[in-house]
């Protein structure tokens, strides 16, 4: 825990061990600071958050987000090409609209549009290009494929991409 003028500010999840760090951040219009913290039982590992604090003008913290990026692939990024900076993690994306912020599950989105797949293993954030690939599985007649999707976010919607082409081995 993090003491904070005697009270106590910040308790860690219930983890065997926990690796953290400190860091400032800006977005949304908020600048502040984020406690990134992994772990998970003695000898696995379990996972990785980040919380993003904001601190009024009488220097109380308050939690603005917490995000749970499965692998530390967090990226603050312009997603739609408006001029402001959303959050891409490997499982969800935040954004600010009409001064609320959003979180959208990638995962359930995806599986949700693309019924054919049958679970969702990996997402890796291409920062230059601002879209997400998407490795998932299906399995069509009793066999197991590979599908890969790429997922743009346009500022209102996900749009989910598939390549047509056809290939020859």
């Amino acid at each position: 825990a993090i003491e904070l003028e005697n009270e106590r500010f910040y308790v860690f999840l219930d983890l065997t061990y926990c690796d953290f760090s400190v860091d400032s951040f800006q977005l949304f219009g908020y600048q502040g600071f984020s406690i990134s913290y992994s772990g998970g039982p003695e000898g696995s590992y379990h996972g990785t958050w980040v919380d993003y604090y904001i601190v009024s003008d009488d220097g109380v913290p308050a939690l603005l987000l917490r995000s749970d990026d499965e692998w530390g692939q967090e990226r603050i990024l312009d997603l739609d090409g408006d001029g402001t900076d959303e959050l891409a993690t490997r499982s969800a994306i935040f954004f600010a609209k009409e001064g609320l912020i959003y979180r959208a599950d990638l995962e359930k989105l995806l599986l949700g549009a693309c019924t054919e797949l049958s679970s969702c293993d990996q997402l890796f954030w291409d920062p230059y290009g601002r879209y997400c690939t998407a490795v998932s599985f299906a399995d069509a007649d009793s066999r197991f494929r590979t599908c890969w999707r790429y997922l743009w976010f346009d500022g209102e919607r996900l749009l989910i991409y598939r390549d047509v082409k056809a290939v020859t081995d």
